[in-house]
């Protein structure tokens, strides 16, 4: 059959494909419209998508700069405060009577014996003989704020006397004295490093001095009398030092 309709095609038979190509032309045709709409729906998603992000991220780090910001000033109001003005005073006193003038030489391993003392006195042995001092070290923050003390302890011989083995030791106190960190030589010597003291609060620390037996005659190295100097230093850097005698 041999025809021609309005579109062109001169048989049914054999130009179906061609009749085909034609109507899907003019369906991509009405489509592509469509397809248009949804790439600028995409790309406004993905606009959006980009604005929260955007948004998001200055907000967290707005959130982390806040932080920081208030952590450091935190921090720099604090070490204001510590590093006012302290006011505070240093005291030590001997708490220990002595029957006779001087101290016997006791050997270490045998001082915490010698601190708990006979008959109820404290560092004096059975003959009565003086083996111990045992001295109260307080310090008192009349400050309206806490703050950190770091302190040192030296023993110098007085004048006309020697001393090559006196030592010392910071201890708690009790009727059974128990010593407390290692046991420290005549020399200055750092004593606690970091110690905080409330406000308007009174920190008191308990130190004993002996001399060390070495085992030989010391009438010639050990003899006389002693001084000692506290120091409490806070953080503020104001300095107090406390001078006491063994006599």
């Amino acid at each position: 059959m041999d025809y021609k309709d309005e579109h062109d095609f001169s048989s049914y038979e054999t130009d179906e494909d061609v009749y085909s190509a034609y109507n899907t032309k003019v369906d991509n045709a009405n489509l592509k419209p469509n397809h248009r709409n949804n790439n600028r729906k995409s790309n406004k998603l993905n606009k959006l998508y980009f604005v929260i992000l955007c948004i998001s991220f200055v907000i967290t780090s707005l959130s982390i700069s806040v932080a920081f910001f208030t952590a450091s000033a935190r921090s720099k109001m604090v070490q204001e405060i510590e590093s006012a003005v302290v006011n505070f005073n240093l005291k030590v006193e001997k708490i220990t009577s002595e029957e006779k003038e001087g101290l016997v030489p006791v050997k270490d391993n045998e001082i915490l014996n010698a601190l708990k003392g006979e008959n109820g006195k404290q560092c004096i042995d059975l003959n009565g003989n003086n083996v111990c001092q045992i001295y109260k070290v307080s310090v008192n923050n009349d400050s309206d704020y806490s703050t950190t003390f770091k302190s040192s302890l030296e023993l110098i011989a007085s004048k006309n006397s020697g001393y090559s083995n006196l030592k010392w030791a910071e201890l708690i106190y009790s009727d059974n004295p128990t010593l407390l960190g290692d046991i420290k030589t005549m020399d200055t010597s750092n004593w606690k490093t970091s110690y905080g003291v409330g406000a308007n609060t009174t920190g008191e620390f308990y130190i004993a001095i002996w001399i060390s037996d070495n085992g030989s005659n010391q009438n010639d190295s050990d003899f006389g009398s002693f001084t000692g100097n506290v120091t409490f230093e806070a953080i503020s850097g104001d300095k107090m030092t406390s001078t006491f005698s063994s006599k």
